[in-house]
């Protein structure tokens, strides 16, 4: 089964960098991380360098659910985990573990 990490960033460089040092805590949990940037095509560089897969960026601002029916149309990930910019994983397996449930068809979400 495959399994997608789906993003949709503003794109800053900053923001990015933090980002992705914690995704590195997670990152085997997922077989893909698509990225759409929406912003700040500054960070699209370090999305890519980290092996993302950008499926859009834009420099104009997009309507957050834009973004997201973007990222789910473009891939066929059998379980995604929906990622925000500023959604930290402390605490591996978390990712994969969630992924699991969702596989058996659990739908799961955070506050």
């Amino acid at each position: 089964m495959k399994t997608a990490a789906l993003l949709p960033t503003a794109g800053d460089p900053l923001l990015a960098r933090y980002w992705l040092r914690n995704y590195e805590t997670w990152r085997g949990e997922v077989d893909e991380l698509l990225v759409y940037v929406n912003g700040d095509e500054a960070g699209t560089p370090l999305y890519e360098a980290a092996g993302a897969k950008i499926i859009g960026s834009t420099s104009q601002r997009l309507i957050h659910g834009v973004a997201l029916t973007e990222l789910v149309r473009s891939t066929d990930a059998d379980a995604v985990v929906l990622m925000e910019d500023d959604a930290f994983v402390r605490t591996p397996p978390a990712i994969s573990s969630r992924l699991e449930r969702a596989l058996e068809g659990e739908v799961i979400g955070c506050p």
